[in-house]
């Protein structure tokens, strides 16, 4: 779709259609449409914009210029963006001027999140999403640069291959790092970087951890459960790991002296003597919230487990 020539039409349109709208535009009509939109500007701002290496350079070079008043303006105050398979070089130069809370990333390799990491110290960014994307432990290692000096408070790292090297490399960045919200799913670090996380956590500002899928075993579950009780982590999930009934009776032990409010154990392998040791545990933790799905808990479990967290949510 083309930049439309009637922009009165367009700021008389209700703000929902205005977003559908944005969404069908090529990058380069849609920084226009959007600087232009006098009406929606603020709703548009807050929308997610999409840069590619097409309309980097333009955006670049609105960035560097006052020439276009209207794109500038616009862009000093987009919160969100997009980058689509992104330069290196384009990376450096959109970051150091953009002031964004927000950025996802798509078709990024190790080069391309070097460049980003190297980037990272001098943004604002606070969240920073790089699920999806095959960069491996090297793209891994060049963020755990990064992050030390950046303002990040979330990152998303879901299925982008990191594997335990990795991990043991993000690892030692989080106690120097503002990280509160970390995604490793999917990624399997295993119990090796499990144990290298959990000697990271105790001086790490974790509040949210999510592990899932990632064949983290009893060893790596049992690492993790000793280091629970130092640290901040209000919700975590392991969920399809498969830990069975030695990993959760560990859990179960560090539950009452953690800060846990929300475990999430998903098949995880768990067995009736787990079920029982963690509902003993239950009265004596924070934990408002207990996902236990995908295990063939016992009638006589269950009510155990209801009978422990009576004010809680429970499902299994």
């Amino acid at each position: 779709m083309l930049f439309p020539n009637d922009a009165n039409f367009f700021e008389s349109l209700p703000t929902e259609i205005i977003g559908h709208i944005n969404e069908f535009l090529d990058p380069s009509s849609r920084l226009r449409f959007c600087s232009t939109n006098h009406r929606h500007r603020e709703f548009l701002q807050k929308l997610t914009l999409r840069i590619s290496n097409s309309n980097a350079e333009e955006i670049v070079k609105t960035l560097q210029s006052n020439e276009d008043e209207q794109n500038w303006n616009f862009l000093s105050k987009v919160e969100a963006i997009t980058l689509h398979n992104l330069h290196g070089s384009n990376i450096s130069k959109l970051l150091g001027r953009l002031t964004l809370k927000k950025v996802f990333c798509q078709g990024f390799n190790s080069k391309s999140v070097e460049a980003l990491a190297a980037a990272l110290p001098h943004t604002k960014i606070q969240e920073l999403d790089l699920s999806l994307n095959n960069f491996g432990s090297k793209g891994a290692k060049a963020l755990a640069v990064g992050l030390p000096n950046s303002n990040i408070q979330k990152l998303n790292l879901h299925a982008t291959h990191i594997g335990f090297e990795g991990a043991s490399a993000l690892a030692v960045a989080l106690p120097s790092s503002k990280i509160q919200d970390l995604d490793l799913s999917l990624n399997l670090i295993r119990s090796e970087g499990a144990e290298a996380l959990a000697a990271a956590l105790p001086t790490s500002p974790i509040q949210k951890l999510i592990l899932s899928s990632n064949g983290i075993f009893s060893e790596g579950v049992a690492a993790l459960a000793a280091a629970l009780r130092h640290t901040k982590i209000q919700e975590l999930d392991l969920s399809y790991n498969n830990f069975d009934s030695e990993g959760a009776t560990a859990l179960a032990v560090a539950l009452p002296s953690s800060c846990i409010k929300k475990l999430i154990l998903i098949m995880t392998g768990i067995r009736s003597g787990g079920i029982v040791s963690i509902a003993a545990a239950l009265p004596h933790t924070k934990i408002q919230e207990l996902d236990l799905c995908g295990h063939l808990i016992k009638p006589e479990d269950a009510a155990v487990l209801a009978a422990a967290l009576p004010n809680g949510i429970i499902y299994c």
